[in-house]
């Protein structure tokens, strides 16, 4: 396969090039610039020359006209593949001193392909009547043409210079207003830069920050943590991206923050971005609600009511009064089929109920009370009442039931009503004339 020099100071176009051209299998060699070039033509053969203008010590347009000047030389197909161009005028020029392609950047791999392939095929030279008989004149279109093309650069570098700036000052103005602390780090684990937040978290000034690195801020207890995560994070190793830990303030308080760690460049140099967190009103919060949570979770352990949460046909949730009701366990609740959880109640009542639990699941308006038939453990049935409310319960809609044994008041009411029909009877049936008088009257 063809052997191919690349000539450009650019090491990434350089790189990106050299493995397109070694994937389509050509032998493929570097060079930085165009002196470096020569030295790697007097060492080696190739059967083409691919290079960019702009670069110091000795440019494209300078090596051109130096290759097709050498008796040696002068047959090697030169492609110019450049990003900076003024106009046609440089094309014109390129090809006017010997260039057999000039290639715009970037372009189609194919076409890139297809242009190697057509110069080495045709790898017969013109003869190139402007060097030496017009050297004069070549030499000052050759100026005019770096110039511009120098100028060109100049402007690019100075608007990529700006817009660095500007964007620096976009940063380090997002930087200075965040709400969290921002730490830039080095490998030693010594404070590059802290904005404002993390004066005010740690109590120390910023220039007092950039002095005490991450040994003389972290708690005691913490630094062996701290420095591994450091160490693996510069080592470019797996380390904890978020955790908490604490530090120790000016003022000798020692405050939990919440930290966020990646690496990155600072300066040209490989350091790590720790974002810092104050967690202290987060944690008092927890606290808060965990001791609400077990305060309303002790007053729903005791109360007398049965209190369940019924998803999907199945119990989520029972406190320990249903177990007295049911006669079940609560592993024995919570474990049961949806099939098991239906038969809980009464036959007669299943419509009744687990309809309302339908409807109500749908959004419906439903009463919120009914009474119903359970089926406890041991078959026994009893009579419970039922408020029933739609609740979410695991970012999905249940229903949260409060239940009441009533067996006892049914039993009661029955035998009411027994003694009533009995004296009703007895009344009717009775020969003698039964009347009632109000002795206020």
């Amino acid at each position: 396969m063809a052997r191919v020099l690349i000539v450009d100071d650019q090491e990434e176009s350089r790189y990106f090039l050299e493995v397109l051209l070694k994937s389509k299998g050509y032998e493929v060699a570097p060079a930085a610039n165009g002196a470096e070039a020569l030295e790697k033509l007097k060492s080696g053969k190739f059967d083409l020359i691919i290079s960019d203008i702009l670069m110091p010590e000795i440019d494209g347009f300078e090596l051109c006209r130096r290759i097709r000047r050498s008796k040696s030389w002068k047959s090697i197909p030169f492609i110019v593949y450049t990003a900076t161009y003024t106009g046609p005028e440089d094309e014109a020029f390129a090809l006017k001193i010997g260039a057999d392609r000039f290639i715009k950047k970037p372009c189609e791999p194919d076409v890139l392909f297809s242009a190697i392939e057509e110069v080495i095929q045709s790898a017969v030279r013109r003869e190139i009547t402007s060097w030496p008989s017009e050297e004069k004149e070549a030499y000052k279109v050759y100026s005019e043409r770096l110039v511009r093309k120098l100028e060109q650069k100049a402007n690019e570098l100075e608007q990529e210079i700006q817009a660095r700036r500007e964007a620096e000052n976009n940063f380090r103005s997002v930087l200075e207003n965040a709400n969290d602390g921002i730490i830039i780090s080095g490998p030693d684990g010594k404070h590059l830069y802290a904005n404002k937040r993390a004066s005010e978290i740690t109590g120390y000034s910023i220039e007092e920050l950039l002095t005490i690195g991450m040994k003389g801020l972290g708690h005691p207890e913490e630094i062996p943590k701290l420095s591994e995560i450091l160490k693996k994070r510069i080592a470019g190793e797996k380390a904890p991206s978020h955790y908490e830990t604490k530090i120790v303030r000016k003022d000798g308080k020692i405050v939990p923050i919440e930290v966020s760690g990646a690496s990155c460049l600072w300066q040209g140099k490989e350091a790590s971005v720790i974002i810092i967190r104050d967690i202290t009103e987060k944690i008092k919060n927890l606290e808060q609600l965990r001791e609400s949570e077990a305060k309303y979770k002790a007053l729903v352990e005791s109360s007398i009511q049965g209190l369940l949460v019924v998803q999907d046909f199945r119990i989520v949730y029972a406190n320990e009064r249903c177990t007295e009701i049911t006669g079940y366990s609560i592993d024995e609740l919570l474990s049961m089929s949806t099939e098991r959880v239906i038969s809980l109640v009464h036959p007669d009542d299943q419509q009744l109920v687990w309809g309302r639990f339908k409807e109500r699941i749908a959004g419906e308006e439903i009463p919120a009370r009914y009474e119903y038939r359970v089926v406890r453990k041991n078959g026994e049935v009893r009579w419970v009442e039922m408020y029933a409310s739609l609740i979410e319960y695991g970012g999905k809609p249940a229903v949260q039931a409060a239940i009441v044994d009533i067996t006892a008041l049914k039993k009661a009411e029955e035998e009411l009503r027994k003694s009533e029909e009995k004296y009703r009877l007895i009344a009717e049936n009775v020969a003698d004339v039964i009347t009632v008088m109000d002795m206020n009257l």
